[in-house]
Protein backbone atom coordinates (compact mmCIF):
# COMPACT_ATOMS: atom_id res chain seq x y z
CA UNK A 1 0.00 0.00 0.00
CA UNK A 2 2.67 2.31 0.87
CA UNK A 3 4.46 1.55 -2.48
CA UNK A 4 1.40 2.20 -4.59
CA UNK A 5 1.00 5.70 -2.79
CA UNK A 6 5.12 6.51 -3.78
CA UNK A 7 4.74 5.27 -6.97
CA UNK A 8 1.19 7.28 -7.38
CA UNK A 9 3.03 10.39 -5.47
CA UNK A 10 6.17 10.23 -7.86
CA UNK A 11 3.72 10.44 -11.32
CA UNK A 12 1.91 13.11 -9.68
CA UNK A 13 4.77 14.87 -9.26
CA UNK A 14 6.03 14.30 -12.87
CA UNK A 15 3.12 14.89 -14.69
CA UNK A 16 3.02 18.52 -12.16
CA UNK A 17 6.21 19.32 -13.10
CA UNK A 18 5.39 18.34 -16.93
CA UNK A 19 2.67 20.81 -16.69
CA UNK A 20 4.30 23.22 -15.20
CA UNK A 21 6.69 23.64 -17.69
CA UNK A 22 10.09 23.52 -15.80
CA UNK A 23 12.96 23.83 -17.43
CA UNK A 24 14.48 20.54 -18.71
CA UNK A 25 18.40 20.34 -17.44
CA UNK A 26 20.62 21.30 -20.13
CA UNK A 27 23.86 18.46 -19.95
CA UNK A 28 27.60 19.01 -21.06
CA UNK A 29 30.20 16.35 -21.22
CA UNK A 30 31.08 13.39 -22.61
CA UNK A 31 28.10 11.31 -20.84
CA UNK A 32 25.76 14.14 -21.83
CA UNK A 33 23.57 11.93 -23.74
CA UNK A 34 23.30 9.46 -21.11
CA UNK A 35 22.58 12.01 -18.55
CA UNK A 36 19.77 13.87 -20.44
CA UNK A 37 18.36 10.14 -21.94
CA UNK A 38 17.85 8.78 -18.39
CA UNK A 39 16.50 12.62 -16.53
CA UNK A 40 13.86 12.11 -19.22
CA UNK A 41 12.99 9.06 -18.43
CA UNK A 42 13.26 9.07 -15.16
CA UNK A 43 9.93 8.43 -12.96
CA UNK A 44 11.21 8.54 -9.88
CA UNK A 45 11.68 12.48 -8.64
CA UNK A 46 15.10 11.24 -6.55
CA UNK A 47 16.50 10.43 -9.75
CA UNK A 48 15.52 13.54 -11.01
CA UNK A 49 17.08 15.55 -8.85
CA UNK A 50 20.12 13.37 -8.21
CA UNK A 51 20.49 13.79 -12.48
CA UNK A 52 19.71 17.08 -12.42
CA UNK A 53 23.30 18.95 -12.54
CA UNK A 54 24.81 16.15 -14.42
CA UNK A 55 26.96 14.69 -11.93
CA UNK A 56 26.17 11.95 -9.53
CA UNK A 57 28.46 12.46 -6.20
CA UNK A 58 29.40 9.79 -3.84
CA UNK A 59 27.41 11.44 -1.23
CA UNK A 60 24.22 11.06 -3.55
CA UNK A 61 25.38 7.67 -4.86
CA UNK A 62 25.85 6.34 -0.94
CA UNK A 63 22.19 7.49 -0.13
CA UNK A 64 20.92 5.73 -2.86
CA UNK A 65 22.58 2.83 -1.57
CA UNK A 66 21.50 2.87 1.38
CA UNK A 67 18.14 3.14 0.49
CA UNK A 68 18.63 0.19 -1.97
CA UNK A 69 20.22 -1.74 0.80
CA UNK A 70 17.18 -0.82 3.12
CA UNK A 71 14.58 -1.84 0.61
CA UNK A 72 16.09 -5.73 -0.35
CA UNK A 73 16.02 -5.57 3.55
CA UNK A 74 12.09 -5.33 3.91
CA UNK A 75 12.11 -7.59 1.03
CA UNK A 76 13.65 -10.07 3.11
CA UNK A 77 17.54 -9.89 1.66
CA UNK A 78 20.65 -8.91 2.86
CA UNK A 79 22.97 -7.39 0.37
CA UNK A 80 26.41 -7.09 1.14
CA UNK A 81 30.10 -7.44 -0.59
CA UNK A 82 29.33 -4.36 -2.82
CA UNK A 83 31.51 -4.08 -5.45
CA UNK A 84 33.31 -1.57 -7.73
CA UNK A 85 31.39 -1.08 -10.98
CA UNK A 86 28.34 -1.49 -9.06
CA UNK A 87 28.09 -5.44 -8.31
CA UNK A 88 26.89 -6.72 -4.98
CA UNK A 89 25.93 -9.65 -3.45
CA UNK A 90 22.81 -11.12 -1.46
CA UNK A 91 21.86 -13.66 0.46
CA UNK A 92 19.24 -16.18 -1.08
CA UNK A 93 16.54 -17.03 1.88
CA UNK A 94 15.20 -20.52 2.61
CA UNK A 95 12.53 -21.38 0.08
CA UNK A 96 13.09 -18.09 -2.51
CA UNK A 97 13.00 -18.90 -6.18
CA UNK A 98 15.61 -17.18 -7.86
CA UNK A 99 12.64 -15.20 -10.11
CA UNK A 100 11.49 -13.87 -6.85
CA UNK A 101 15.10 -12.63 -5.79
CA UNK A 102 14.90 -11.23 -9.25
CA UNK A 103 11.55 -9.74 -8.92
CA UNK A 104 12.68 -8.23 -5.40
CA UNK A 105 15.44 -6.53 -6.99
CA UNK A 106 13.82 -4.90 -9.95
CA UNK A 107 11.14 -3.60 -7.33
CA UNK A 108 14.25 -1.84 -5.41
CA UNK A 109 16.16 -0.88 -8.49
CA UNK A 110 13.31 1.10 -9.34
CA UNK A 111 12.00 2.80 -6.13
CA UNK A 112 15.67 3.84 -5.20
CA UNK A 113 16.77 4.19 -8.59
CA UNK A 114 19.69 2.44 -8.06
CA UNK A 115 19.29 1.51 -11.65
CA UNK A 116 19.54 5.06 -12.85
CA UNK A 117 22.17 6.76 -10.36
CA UNK A 118 24.29 3.46 -10.33
CA UNK A 119 24.56 2.61 -13.99
CA UNK A 120 25.60 6.70 -14.24
CA UNK A 121 27.79 6.42 -10.83
CA UNK A 122 29.61 3.92 -11.88
CA UNK A 123 30.44 4.64 -15.90
CA UNK A 124 31.58 7.86 -15.26
CA UNK A 125 34.15 7.07 -12.51
CA UNK A 126 35.40 4.20 -14.19
CA UNK A 127 35.63 6.38 -17.82
CA UNK A 128 34.96 9.72 -17.16
CA UNK A 129 36.41 11.22 -20.26
CA UNK A 130 34.63 8.33 -21.85
CA UNK A 131 37.22 6.65 -23.88
CA UNK A 132 36.67 3.70 -26.01
CA UNK A 133 36.26 0.85 -23.41
CA UNK A 134 37.73 -1.77 -25.31
CA UNK A 135 40.64 -0.46 -26.21
CA UNK A 136 41.33 0.48 -22.72
CA UNK A 137 40.68 -3.33 -21.28
CA UNK A 138 43.11 -4.39 -23.87
CA UNK A 139 45.57 -1.94 -22.82
CA UNK A 140 44.44 -2.92 -18.79
CA UNK A 141 45.17 -7.09 -19.61
CA UNK A 142 48.26 -6.04 -21.29
CA UNK A 143 49.37 -4.22 -18.44
CA UNK A 144 48.54 -7.37 -16.07
CA UNK A 145 50.27 -9.69 -18.69
CA UNK A 146 47.16 -11.75 -19.43
CA UNK A 147 47.00 -11.39 -23.29
CA UNK A 148 49.11 -13.84 -25.85
CA UNK A 149 50.95 -12.16 -28.14
CA UNK A 150 49.23 -10.60 -30.96
CA UNK A 151 46.22 -10.14 -29.44
CA UNK A 152 44.20 -6.74 -30.38
CA UNK A 153 41.47 -5.03 -29.44
CA UNK A 154 39.62 -6.28 -32.18
CA UNK A 155 39.75 -9.70 -30.75
CA UNK A 156 38.55 -8.53 -27.50
CA UNK A 157 35.55 -6.56 -28.75
CA UNK A 158 34.42 -9.97 -31.00
CA UNK A 159 35.07 -12.31 -27.82
CA UNK A 160 33.24 -10.50 -25.34
CA UNK A 161 30.13 -10.96 -27.15
CA UNK A 162 30.03 -14.57 -26.42
CA UNK A 163 31.93 -14.29 -23.36
CA UNK A 164 34.44 -16.88 -24.52
CA UNK A 165 38.04 -15.47 -24.34
CA UNK A 166 41.19 -17.15 -26.44
CA UNK A 167 43.42 -15.95 -23.61
CA UNK A 168 43.60 -17.98 -20.02
CA UNK A 169 40.74 -16.66 -17.44
CA UNK A 170 41.60 -18.95 -14.30
CA UNK A 171 42.19 -17.98 -11.19
CA UNK A 172 45.06 -15.17 -11.16
CA UNK A 173 44.19 -14.30 -15.25
CA UNK A 174 40.48 -14.17 -13.98
CA UNK A 175 40.87 -11.81 -11.14
CA UNK A 176 42.92 -9.63 -13.46
CA UNK A 177 39.92 -9.74 -15.93
CA UNK A 178 37.74 -8.28 -13.00
CA UNK A 179 40.18 -6.09 -11.92
CA UNK A 180 40.01 -4.54 -15.43
CA UNK A 181 36.69 -4.48 -15.82
CA UNK A 182 35.95 -2.67 -12.34
CA UNK A 183 38.80 -0.27 -13.19
CA UNK A 184 40.48 -0.02 -16.36
CA UNK A 185 42.88 2.62 -16.02
CA UNK A 186 44.44 0.79 -12.57
CA UNK A 187 42.99 -2.49 -12.68
CA UNK A 188 46.25 -4.99 -13.26
CA UNK A 189 48.25 -2.27 -10.77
Amino acid sequence: MCTTRLVCAGVALAALTACTGAPQPEFEGPWAAEFEQTYRSATNPFVQQVLRDGVVTDGEYAEMWEKFVACMKDAGFTVFGEKPGGAYETDMPPGVTPDEAHSAAERCWTITGEAEIGSLYWWVKQNPDREDTDELMVDCLRRAEVLPDGYVVEDYAREKLTGEYSFDTSDESFDAFVACSNDPFEGSE
